[in-house]
């Protein structure tokens, strides 16, 4: 609308396509994947693996107006300038009818906006610090355009900058040692922690001492999932590949028939997140009895690794079930009609361009 009263019809239709088409563009190649990939353009919101699952699994719940109350105590942990600064810049925008000030300081108003629907809605299980570390940066952008104006006074100018250096840096690390997620692998603590004290965290021992096992002992074939916290266990081997995971071609059948794959299977307590774990979904026994096809080798912690005595990894399994191809073939169809879309308004901006020019 600005740039239609300004400028006109044109230079509106160019800000749209500038500034809304790559926004919308990027939302539909994000659904349009999930689709694709997972069969469902919402897997990321409501699939197995995503974060309401995971928030669903912990038990806990958050109201809206709760969600906004513990993001602006972490916010004022990490940053106690941003919200006066970034509140002040926006009541001076929309006072002076200034549409920059208004808008810098909406941009960075929006990241706790965001941080606090999220996790009244479920899609986060609790704050993350990581997510309201650009406050730190809103707070020198928005008391810095807040202070650009001609007719500010110099000493305003000093105050301010004593002001972010003394409660910037400094606060910002205090806040990290408040981190609630203090025994999280999403927690910032750990990394305040370790760079006060100059030694390494001794967060996930657990974690550290199955994956060092693993490597020592040769297991693997490894069958297990993600959930649970064994996404670290897989991290600190440094070796993936020793691991038939979700994202492998294989995995749904090496869950139904576990000697055809693997040597091992790693589970975690089904408990919190871990109830999640597809291995606890399947074989809901397995972790507190055992089962007649696997032996308990090792336990670390909350882990158990079972051995599977009569593994054949690699032996050829019965044949895939004949499928029905409708959906592929809706897949591949859709993906050849996107095509000759893109190369449509590709060969017609072409065209244009040479008009143009001629």
């Amino acid at each position: 609308a600005i740039a239609r009263k300004s400028s006109g019809p044109e230079a509106a239709q160019a800000s749209v396509l500038v500034y809304a088409a790559p926004a919308v563009y990027a939302a539909f190649l994000w659904a349009f994947f999930n689709w694709l990939i997972m069969g469902n353009p919402l897997y990321f919101l409501l699939g197995p693996y995503s974060s309401r699952a995971y928030f669903l699994a912990e038990g806990s719940g958050t109201g809206l107006t709760a969600a906004a109350v513990a993001v602006l105590e972490a916010g004022w942990s990490l940053s106690p300038l941003f919200f006066p600064a970034a509140v002040g810049l926006l009541g001076l925008g929309l006072g002076r009818r200034n549409l920059t000030y208004a808008l810098v300081a909406a941009f960075w108003l929006a990241v706790p906006l965001f941080l606090a629907l999220s996790l009244g809605s479920g899609q986060i299980p609790n704050i993350q610090y990581r997510y309201l570390t650009p406050l730190i940066a809103g707070s020198i952008v928005t008391a810095a355009v807040g202070l650009s104006g001609p007719a500010i006074d110099r000493r305003w100018h000093i105050l301010a900058g004593l002001l972010l250096a003394l409660l910037g840096p400094p606060t910002g690390l205090a806040g990290m040692l408040r981190d609630p997620m203090s025994m999280s692998s999403l927690s910032l603590r750990p990394f305040a922690e370790a760079l006060l004290s100059g030694q390494v965290t001794p967060l996930w021992a657990f974690e550290r001492e199955l994956a060092d096992y693993l490597i020592a002992s040769g297991a693997g074939p490894v069958l297990t999932d993600t959930p649970g916290g064994v996404e670290m266990v897989v991290f600190f081997t440094g070796q993936p590949g020793r691991f038939i995971l979700p994202g492998d071609r294989d995995f749904e059948a090496a869950l139904q028939e576990p000697a055809r794959a693997a040597t091992h299977v790693l589970v975690p307590a089904p408990a919190g997140t871990g109830a999640l774990h597809r291995i606890n979904q399947v074989y809901p026994e397995l972790y507190a009895a055992g089962a007649d096809w696997a032996v308990l080798e090792k336990e670390v912690g909350p882990y158990r690794l079972y051995r599977i005595p009569e593994a054949q990894p690699g032996r050829p399994g019965p044949p895939p079930e004949s499928r029905p191809l409708s959906s592929d073939r809706l897949r591949v169809g859709f993906l050849g009609f996107l095509g000759l879309g893109i190369g449509l308004v590709t060969l017609s901006l072409v065209r244009r361009t040479k008009t143009a020019g001629g």
